[in-house]
């Protein structure tokens, strides 16, 4: 649900252990921007209750009848859905088999699938998934700081004596090896070399979670 819509389920017990609240049936359905809580329903999960919520099409629904400009960013247009594929009936057994049709069955077998509500259509609300089932933007995320890395360390090789003479100058004991570290602080990214201290700044911004170029 988190990677599908962006919809994360939050136990609503009222004591704490180990940091996590202690498991509810009932759950609280929310999505959250750096501004915003947008509370959708309060649903039941437990083992009981007549349908799961998990695959649950009508908690879209809710975001675009009441903060449609919330999840604005994720509408396609141009895009016309048969009635009969607009919304899925969902239906769980005692032995937990979930039987689904269209949608939902792709999204059982970690496709990426859309939501129909009215006129509207939506894809990747939560960012998606590949298909080993991982988080399509902790993917993105993962490759894109690797690649950073991957381009100050190719920085550090092309430089070495320029480096080294620098460090030299600063280092009561100069090494002919260098221990680097990568410091993020707030939003700054900067490189330090341990001997020495010596630091230099990096053209990598941290924002919204990411090592980005700030060029």
């Amino acid at each position: 649900m988190l990677n599908d819509w962006g919809i994360h389920h939050l136990h609503l017990g009222t004591s704490l252990k180990n940091g996590f609240a202690k498991r509810t049936g009932a759950v609280l359905f929310a999505r959250f921007t750096d501004e915003t809580a947008f509370f959708i329903n309060v649903l039941d999960h437990s083992k009981n209750a007549s349908l799961q919520p998990w695959f649950d099409q009508a908690l879209v629904r809710i975001l675009h009848k009441n903060w449609p400009e919330s999840i604005s960013q994720f509408r396609v247009y141009g895009v016309q859905i048969p009635p009969s594929h607009s919304y899925d009936t969902i239906k769980e057994s005692r032995e937990d088999k979930i039987e689904v049709a269209g949608e939902t069955a792709i999204r059982i077998s970690k496709g990426n699938t859309y939501v129909s509500v009215e006129d509207a259509v939506y894809v990747l609300i939560g960012g998606g998934y590949t298909t080993d089932g991982t988080s399509m933007e902790a993917v993105i995320q993962t490759k894109s700081h690797v690649q950073a890395i991957k381009n100050l360390e190719k920085y550090i090789r092309s430089n070495y004596l320029q480096l080294m003479s620098l460090v030299e100058k600063k280092s009561i004991f100069p090494s002919s090896r260098f221990k680097f570290r990568l410091v993020i602080n707030a939003s700054n990214v900067v490189v330090v070399e341990e001997v020495s201290q010596q630091t230099w700044p990096t053209q990598l911004k941290f924002k919204d979670g990411m090592l980005k170029n700030s060029r």
